[in-house]
């Protein structure tokens, strides 16, 4: 007769069925051969103790454990043969009584039930609740589980699928968006395609959960993630991993393995202001030490919600070495922006072929400027012209036909209008032209036309006019009877310099005292240094009276708006030694508007000077005047300032980037928890510059999605040094919120009454 069971190693998986525990491996027919202990301990282990017979070592494996192994014992007495561990499992037996007595159990529990329903609420009460909850009241506020019927009491306290009012209990107090039971509080269409995880790969503790909180029917049950009746004292929002592993299906043992790398992180697209970190750490702050910030804290400070970093206002960072940008002292050329410059034009030529255009400077040389150009577009006399013109150069006229001196004439007049109706019309007419040149839909903003004017000074314009057209008055009245002035040459004087003096202005000349700027210079460029030139006495020079030092909002420039009624005069102070005269450029450095040569240019005052800026956003949006967007421009203001195309709209960024609510808003991160804790290297502990990184390249470009950080992705290590479950933790909600937004609550006065509402942050 056969054996009920062979015991011989190769025939006989060891099933112990009278036992508790059994192998983990005999179901693969590989059970060792030891078995698990009556705790469901596994006996894994060397199978054999080897014999030391005088320096060697003899295995002492018996037959039924398949006798002496080939390879002997290892030269220091160890087993050369060890049995895996396994993982034990309950046998059928062990199930069997587990099974009996839970079943005996609830049955008796159903009978107390039954016996004794005035009992039920102390029978199934689950545990206390929290604080916060504290003032619910009775149970039925929260569960619709009445007395008559205990198989719910029970469903609700074992299977937790039974809700009473439903989730809508939670949001009665509870306000989370519009969508607060979808996941995240997200509309679908917000989140991307569910990454489930599957089931049956993963800790028994997930598979239960998979069962148990798994969501349904696209909603999310509270109860899912917060945990009641867990005492008084419980942390509603302390959300253990298994729960948020049963929809998320990437798992990780912690953050240095598995868990998902921060590839991109944080940087969604370039900063708005360029400035590169790599550039400015190796070669600027070394090479100018004196202006060097001394830390990373020097210009970045934290803002209100303590995850982003601001950066400081420009006075405190950047000035120290790019002021000198800003008002021109690097400048080679012209330190302010040509805004009305007088084109250069043959008159010679013109004088020669009786070509009639009246007076024009004969050393202006500019060429017809981007502006000029838009503020004349809707002049059909200009319009012809250019057409006409082309390529051909104004300053050398020797070889045009008929047909190009008479455009050449036509622009000449259309230009002349121009100036005299910005004289004449001040900053109504120069708006005028310039909303009509752009073809503005809606017209500009009351603010954006102030802007743009730059309280143009109006006595500058008279100034001008008085330099460039002595006699545009009259020409414009020949032009308009039909008697055509001839051409001639105007010998305006152009500006002086510490070598020469100007030329005497002619007789149609304005008094120099008259047209002062602001700062008290004369606008005629006479007063730089330059020994002073006998001038001829004006003759026929325009009145000059109060209205003409207004701007051209009708303000007056020379009143002293600051002046106060005192009832009594002040004291006279101190005769103070005369201070020296302020230089040309010392003038000019304080910016604003000014005369050189034949060009109004303005200068600006300082940074972030209204005028520039205004300008600037025009260029941005309308590409005939683009060319004003030069970083090489007076005020180099988009040698910092990115510009960016998004939407198919073209702006220049102005400001650096702010903190934004729904910016990350699953992560939660606060810089000044972690500052304590970099290391040597400070904040380059995390934020690590990439060396080999074109940053400056992605404002080129002008697409401020495709870039190259100046910083390489930070590393998981990096935080994994510190987050562990021995110290600063590692559960996903130190760095994950469920809930995106704001989080309203209704703090009751009495049970689930109340209104007093309360705003804080998304859990």
């Amino acid at each position: 007769m056969e054996p009920v069971q062979k015991f011989d190693y190769r025939s006989s998986p060891y099933h112990r069925p009278n036992q508790d525990w059994v192998c983990g491996r005999s179901a693969q027919g590989q059970a060792c051969s030891r078995g698990p202990d009556e705790r469901g301990r596994c006996g894994a282990g060397p199978e054999c103790r080897p014999r030391q017979d005088g320096e060697r070592w003899h295995c002492t494996r018996s037959e039924l454990r398949g006798g002496r192994c080939e390879t002997g014992p290892l030269p220091d007495g160890t087993c050369a043969c060890i049995t895996p561990p396994c993982r034990p499992r309950r046998s059928v037996k062990a199930w069997r009584r587990l099974v009996t007595r839970s079943t005996l159990a609830v049955t008796v529990g159903l009978l107390l039930l039954g016996l004794v329903p005035e009992r039920v609420d102390h029978v199934v009460n689950p545990g206390k609740l929290t604080l916060a909850h504290a003032a619910i009241g009775e149970c039925a506020q929260c569960h619709d589980t009445p007395h008559d019927e205990p198989s719910r009491w029970l469903a609700a306290a074992f299977g937790g699928k039974t809700k009473a009012h439903g989730e809508q209990t939670c949001l009665t107090c509870h306000e989370v968006g519009t969508e607060s039971l979808a996941a995240h509080g997200l509309a679908g269409d917000d989140l991307p395609e569910p990454s489930v995880a599957p089931r049956g790969d993963g800790p028994w503790t997930v598979e239960v959960a998979h069962h148990v909180f798994a969501p349904a029917a696209g909603e999310v049950e509270c109860t899912s993630c917060h945990v009641e009746h867990a005492g008084q004292r419980a942390n509603l929002r302390a959300v253990s991993n298994d729960r948020c592993q049963v929809c998320h299906s990437v798992r990780f043992a912690s953050l240095e393995n598995g868990h998902p790398a921060f590839d991109a992180y944080p940087y969604q697209r370039r900063t708005r202001i360029n400035f590169d970190h790599t550039a400015h750490i190796g070669k600027h702050f070394v090479k100018e030490k004196d202006a060097a910030p001394d830390s990373c804290g020097s210009c970045h400070i934290p803002a209100a919600n303590d995850r982003a970093m601001l950066v400081r206002p420009f006075a405190t960072t950047c000035a120290g070495c790019h002021s000198a940008d800003v008002d021109g002292e690097k400048l080679a050329g012209a330190k302010g922006r040509a805004i009305i410059e007088v084109p250069g034009i043959d008159v010679a030529t013109l004088i020669d072929r009786g070509i009639a255009i009246g007076g024009w400077p004969e050393f202006a040389e500019a060429r017809i400027s981007p502006l000029a150009d838009l503020l004349l577009a809707h002049d059909a006399d200009y319009r012809d012209a250019r057409a006409q013109l082309g390529e051909l150069d104004l300053l050398d006229l020797e070889s045009a036909s008929a047909e190009d001196l008479e455009a050449v004439a036509a622009l000449a007049w259309s230009f002349k209008r121009l100036i005299d109706e910005i004289e004449r019309g001040g900053a109504v007419a120069l708006l005028a032209r310039l909303d009509a040149g752009l073809e503005s839909e809606p017209a500009l903003t009351q603010d954006a036309q102030r802007a743009l004017a730059g309280r143009l000074p109006a006595n500058l314009i008279k100034s001008a006019i008085a330099r460039w057209f002595p006699d545009l008055d009259a020409e414009l009245a020949g032009l308009e009877s039909g008697n055509l002035p001839a051409a001639k040459a105007v010998r305006a004087p152009v500006a002086s310099s510490p070598d020469t003096a100007p030329a005497p202005a002619p007789a149609a000349e304005a008094d120099a005292e008259g047209f002062d700027d602001l700062f008290g210079g004369g606008l005629f460029g006479d007063d730089d240094g330059a020994p002073e030139a006998e001038a001829a006495p004006p003759a026929a020079a325009p009145a000059v009276d109060e209205e003409a030092f207004d701007d051209l909002f009708g303000n007056d420039l020379l009143s002293d708006s600051g002046a106060t009624d005192a009832t009594e005069p002040e004291p006279e102070p101190e005769p103070e030694p005369a201070a020296a005269p302020m230089s040309v450029e010392e003038r000019m450095r304080l910016g604003g508007w000014y005369l050189d040569d034949f060009v109004l240019r303005y200068r600006p005052a300082g940074h972030a000077d209204t005028f520039s800026r205004a300008w600037l956003d025009l260029a941005a949006a309308h590409p005939s005047i683009e060319s004003w967007l030069d970083k090489d421009n007076p005020g180099a203001c988009t040698k910092c300032h990115g510009i960016s195309v998004e939407n198919g709209v073209q702006h220049v960024d102005w400001q650096a980037r702010t903190p934004v609510d729904d910016h990350q808003p699953f992560t939660i991160f606060s810089h000044m928890k972690h500052f304590s804790m970099a290391g040597d290297d400070g904040c380059r502990t995390c934020h690590v510059p990439a060396s080999g990184a074109d940053y400056e390249a992605a404002f080129e470009q002008r697409d401020p999605m495709q870039f190259e950080s100046n910083f390489a992705p930070m590393s998981r290590e990096t935080c994994a040094t510190c987050h562990t479950d021995e110290q600063a933790g590692a559960d996903c909600v130190l760095c994950h919120r469920y809930h995106v937004g704001n989080l309203t609550v209704t703090l009751p006065t009495a049970p689930m009454a109340g209104a007093a509402k309360d705003s804080g942050g998304g859990e």
